[in-house]
């Protein structure tokens, strides 16, 4: 699975930016800058730069938004 959501990241990160009218800026910053490290147990773990707001911010702001778009183009 994680190589099939290798393939499709970007896909899957620019259907996000569009479907949710996410900001150029916004999307440099808060969503390019993920990767994908592993998938276990039907869980996906990304990789987020060493910045505790960082994540909180993310989690808060797009976490939904990206387990949406995962789903939709997987």
């Amino acid at each position: 699975m994680l190589e099939k959501l290798r393939e499709k990241w970007d896909e899957i990160l620019n259907y996000m930016k569009e479907r949710h009218d996410i900001s150029r800026v916004s999307f440099r910053t808060w969503l390019l800058p993920l990767e994908l490290y592993s998938f276990e147990n039907n869980t996906l773990y990304i990789l987020v730069p060493d910045d505790q707001n960082f994540r909180q911010y993310l989690e808060k702001k797009y976490l939904f938004l990206l387990q949406i778009s995962i789903e939709e183009i997987t």
